[in-house]
C-alpha cells in the first residue's frame, strides 16, 4: 500500500454480516415456535383449570339455592371446556334441580359414559329419570342404590317413585320413615315435606310431622336449608298445598313467619314476596288494604330497578290477578331486553282478552324470546282470537323450531295440553317419540289427547303400544285390562290376573276396581259386590273406577237404591262413555 492510497473504509458495526443476521432471525423463529408450542400445551390446561372452578362454583350456587347463578356458571364452565366432565355434572345437577328431567337425564348418561357415578351422581341421576317420566330407568336406579347402605335419601327417591306411580300409601309410608328418622339430612326433610304435602292422599300426622321438621329448620336463620324450609312452610300456611292442619298452638304463625323472612341474611326478593304473601293474607283491610300492599311492592320493585326484581315481582303480581300492575312493570321497552318480563307481557295481554295486541307482539314486535317459543304463544293467540287455521299453523311451526330438541318438545306438548290444544299435544308427542320412542311422559301426553279426541278404543290401542315398551309395568297392565273389559274385551283368565295384581298392592284402589269389574263382567256380581264392599278403600283411596263399579255391583245385586246413592258419588267431569253406562 502506498504512501498515498486511500485508507480502508471502517467496518460498520451497526450492520453485521448477512450470515449473523439470519442466525438471529433463526433464533428468534426458534423462540417463537417452543412459545407457540408451549402456549399450546398449556392453554388447555388453563382452560381445564378454569373449567372446573365455574363447575365447582356452579355446584356451590346450587347448594346455596341460587338456580340462575348457577346454570350461568355451568354454562361458562361447558364454554371453557366442551369435553369436561365435571361441566357436565354441573349441567346435569342444575337441571335436575330446575326440573328440566329430560336435559339432565341426558346429561347424566353423557356423564356415566366418561366416568364412574358416585352414589349422589346416581341419586340424582333417578331424580332426574322421575322428572322426565322415565320411571322404569329410575327404578333400576334405585334398586342399583339398595345395594349399597340405606339412606334416609334413597328412602325418599323410594317415595317419589310409589307416588309417580300412584301408590299414594306406599309413598306415604316412605315419607314418614324419612321425616321420623333422626339421621336424616336437612335437605331429606325438606324433600319429605314437600312431597307430604303435595301427595294427593291427605295424612295429618304426616302433615304435622312434615310441619314441624320445617319449623324445625326456619327457626335456624344460619342453616343451608333455612330458606327452602321457611318457603315451603309459607306455602303450607297460605294454603297452596291443602288446608294446614289444625294445631293449638303452632310455633311459626304467619306473622312471625313474615318477619322471620324479613330478618333473614341471605333473603332475597323471592323472600321478600313471600313476606307480603303472609302479610296480605293476616291484613283486616280487604280490597283497599290489598291494594295499598301491591302498591307498596311495586314501588319497592321499582326503587331496585333491576331487571330480576321486576319480573319476580311482575309475576307475583299476575299470579295474584293484578292485571294492570303486572302489565305497567312489563313494559314494552323491558320485554325487549328480558325474556320473563316479555313472558309476562304475554300472559297479562292474554287474560286481558287482548289477543291482537299478543299476536302483535310477536310477530312485529322485539322479544328475545327463543322462535319456538314464539311460535307456540302465537298459536295460542290465533286459537284465542278466533283463526283456528292459523292457530293449527303456528303449532306447525312451533314444533319444527322445537326439533331436534326433547325437552322443548315436551314443552310444547305441555303447553298445548295444559291451554286444550289436544290434537297439538298429540303432534308435538309424536315428534317428541321420533327422537325418543320410549319417553314415558310423551306416551302419557298421547293418551290423555286420546281420552279427550276420541274414545276408549283409541286409548286402549295406543295403550297396547305403550305396553310393548314396558311389559313388566303392572299399573299399565291394570289400565289396559280395565279398558278392555269396559269395552267387553277382557280375555280369557283376567280374574286370575286381576287377583294376582291385586294381591300384589291390595292397597290400590285401581287394582280392586279392575278386579270388582272383571267379577262383574263374569257374571259373580256378589263377588264384585265384596271386593269393592271394605270400608278401608273406601274412604281416601277411592277412585272414579271403583265408584263406577261398585255402583254396577250394587245394582246387579238388586240394591238399587244404593246403586243410586253410588253414582252420584261419581264426578261426571272426564267420565267415559262406557262407565256412563254401568252406571244406568
Amino acid at each position: 500500500m502506498g504512501l498515498f492510497s486511500d485508507p480502508p473504509p471502517p467496518e460498520d458495526d451497526e450492520h453485521p454480516p448477512p450470515s449473523r443476521a439470519w442466525f438471529y432471525l433463526l433464533l428468534l423463529a426458534l423462540v417463537g415456535a417452543v412459545g407457540w408450542a408451549g402456549f399450546r400445551i398449556l392453554l388447555p390446561v388453563v382452560r381445564q383449570a378454569h373449567s372446573n372452578r365455574a363447575a365447582t362454583e356452579a355446584q356451590q350456587l346450587l347448594a346455596e339455592g341460587d338456580l340462575e347463578r348457577a346454570a350461568r356458571r355451568a354454562q361458562d364452565a361447558l364454554e371453557l371446556r366442551l369435553f369436561n366432565p365435571e361441566a357436565w355434572r354441573a349441567l346435569a345437577r342444575v337441571h335436575t334441580s330446575a326440573g328440566n328431567g329430560a336435559v339432565a337425564l341426558a346429561w347424566w348418561k353423557k356423564l356415566a359414559e366418561a366416568r364412574p357415578l358416585t352414589a349422589e351422581d346416581r341419586r340424582e341421576r333417578a331424580t332426574a329419570a322421575l322428572l322426565a317420566g322415565d320411571f322404569d330407568f329410575a327404578a333400576a336406579e334405585i334398586q342399583l342404590l339398595r345395594q349399597t347402605e340405606p339412606s334416609a335419601a334413597l328412602v325418599l327417591l323410594l317415595a317419589r317413585l310409589s307416588e309417580a306411580r300412584g301408590d299414594s300409601i306406599q309413598s306415604l309410608y316412605y315419607l314418614g320413615r324419612v321425616l321420623t328418622d333422626p339421621q336424616a339430612a336437612p335437605a331429606d326433610r325438606v324433600g319429605a315435606a314437600r312431597l307430604a304435602l303435595q301427595a294427593r292422599r291427605r295424612d295429618e300426622p304426616l302433615l304435622r310431622a312434615a310441619r314441624s321438621a320445617l319449623e324445625d329448620l326456619a327457626l335456624e336463620p344460619a342453616h343451608p336449608q333455612s330458606l327452602p324450609a321457611m318457603r315451603l312452610l309459607a306455602e303450607y300456611l297460605l294454603g297452596n298445598h291443602g288446608a294446614p292442619a289444625a294445631e293449638a298452638a303452632p310455633r311459626l304463625a304467619k306473622a312471625r313467619l313474615a318477619e322471620l323472612f324479613r330478618q333473614h341474611p341471605q333473603a332475597g326478593i323471592l323472600e321478600e314476596l313471600a313476606a307480603w304473601d303472609l302479610q296480605l293474607a293476616e291484613t283486616a283491610g280487604g280490597a283497599a288494604g290489598r291494594d295499598a300492599i301491591h302498591a307498596e311492592v311495586v314501588s319497592r320493585a321499582r326503587t331496585k330497578g333491576d331487571l330480576t326484581t321486576l319480573h319476580r315481582t311482575a309475576d307475583w303480581l299476575l299470579a295474584r290477578g293484578d292485571l294492570g300492575r303486572a302489565f305497567g312493570l312489563a313494559t314494552a321497552e323491558l320485554a325487549a331486553r328480558s325474556a320473563p318480563l316479555a313472558i309476562v307481557r304475554i300472559e297479562a295481554l292474554g287474560r286481558l282478552g287482548r289477543w291482537r295486541d299478543v299476536i302483535e307482539l310477536l310477530d312485529r314486535g322485539t322479544t328475545p324470546l327463543e322462535d319456538w317459543y314464539k311460535e307456540m304463544r302465537a298459536a295460542q293467540a290465533y286459537s284465542m282470537a278466533g283463526e283456528a287455521l292459523a292457530g293449527q299453523q303456528r303449532w306447525l311451526r312451533a314444533i319444527r323450531a322445537a326439533e331436534p330438541d326433547q325437552a322443548k318438545l315436551l314443552e310444547v306438548a305441555r303447553f298445548a295440553a295444559a291451554i286444550g290444544s289436544s290434537r297439538a299435544s298429540a303432534d308435538a308427542a309424536r315428534a317428541l317419540l321420533k327422537l325418543a320412542p320410549g319417553h314415558r311422559l310423551a306416551h302419557e301426553l298421547i293418551l290423555a289427547a286420546a281420552e279427550r279426541m276420541a274414545g276408549t278404543e283409541a286409548v286402549l290401542e295406543h295403550l297396547r303400544i305403550v305396553r310393548g315398551f314396558w311389559p313388566e309395568d303392572a299399573d299399565l297392565e291394570i289400565r289396559e285390562l280395565y279398558l278392555a273389559l269396559l269395552l267387553g274385551e277382557g280375555p280369557a283368565g283376567t280374574v286370575e290376573r286381576a287377583a294376582t295384581l291385586l294381591r300384589l298392592r291390595p292397597e290400590n284402589p285401581d287394582r280392586r276396581a279392575v278386579l270388582a269389574l272383571a267379577l262383574h263382567r263374569a257374571g259373580r256380581s256378589a263377588a264384585a259386590l265384596e271386593t269393592t264392599n271394605e270400608r278401608a278403600f273406601l274412604r281416601e283411596a277411592e277412585s272414579t273406577a271403583l265408584l263406577v263399579v261398585r255402583s254396577a255391583a250394587l245394582r246387579a245385586a238388586g240394591f238399587r237404591e244404593e246403586a243410586d246413592r253410588a253414582a252420584q258419588r261419581v264426578p261426571r267431569a272426564g267420565l267415559r262413555v262406557e262407565e256412563a253406562r254401568l252406571l244406568q
